[in-house]
């Protein structure tokens, strides 16, 4: 049980089988909102759930909540079809029109997935990485205790977008560790790409400080992309084919210097 806005939600469990837990609140709309929960702060804890108000929004959605303890990237055993076979028993019990994904870093990825795993309509993914496996990015030195544990790779790599399954909204924060995930991620013209070049890894809680998150989530769950682009360029966002032309005039004043 939670306590929102002073008023107490039940959170259903509806599946407890360490690593993986699931719960759900019902909604009155719709719409299924799967908000999937990144590394967290404390690595011998379960992931708290992530987004409860932006995504229950005070009882119109239903929400999915999914906290993997392994920290895997979905490639734990059995983890990709527990998730999906949890979503697709909510979205035949509730009668479910529509299922929007949303993920921050681990979870951001994590939402990207999914669409090739079952129906998602609707991806929001915040600093989600290319990837986690150290072999495809030795640079990468971040959650390397979680990293290191995860013997098969089933999904190593966010190689490709799923924008011809889905609509696809993607923020990326503009310092040096994350532009080593941005950067690998590939250019779908499909793709809602954008690049907040002053936000680091904490971009969802920055934004949230800045009261700036809700509007941007609020928008892209309600259908919205003109006004949720237009929130996100209001927080910063650059669209990814301008940050890159950024990027590229910036290395040629360099190599001229």
């Amino acid at each position: 049980m939670v306590r929102k806005n002073n008023k107490e939600v039940t959170l259903l469990v509806l599946r407890n089988e360490p690593p993986l837990m699931m719960s759900y609140v019902p909604g009155s709309s719709d719409t299924l909102v799967i908000s999937l929960a990144g590394v967290g702060n404390d690595r011998h804890s379960q992931p708290t759930i992530e987004f409860f108000q932006l995504a229950y929004q005070d009882g119109l959605n239903h929400v999915l909540f999914v906290s993997d303890a392994s920290r895997s990237w979905l490639n734990g055993p059995g983890l990709a079809e527990a998730i999906v076979e949890t979503i697709e028993q909510v979205v035949k019990e509730a009668g479910i029109k529509r299922v929007f994904a949303l993920g921050n870093s681990m979870g951001g990825t994590m939402a990207l997935i999914l669409p090739y795993l079952t129906k998602i309509d609707e991806v929001l993914a915040f600093v989600p990485q290319y990837s986690a496996k150290p072999e495809r990015l030795p640079e990468e030195d971040r959650w390397m205790f979680f990293r290191k544990k995860i013997k098969e790779w089933r999904f190593e790599a966010i190689d490709s977008l799923p924008t011809d399954r889905c609509v696809v909204t993607i923020l990326h924060g503009g310092t040096p560790d994350e532009l080593i995930h941005m950067n690998r991620f590939p250019r779908d013209p499909k793709a809602k790409h954008f690049v907040l070049p002053k936000m680091d890894h904490r971009l969802a809680h920055n934004l949230h400080k800045k009261k700036k998150l809700a509007r941007i989530v609020a928008k892209a769950i309600a259908k919205k992309p003109w006004q949720c682009k237009r929130a996100i360029e209001g927080a910063g966002g650059i669209p990814r084919d301008v940050f890159d032309e950024m990027q590229i005039g910036e290395d040629r004043v360099k190599r001229g210097a």
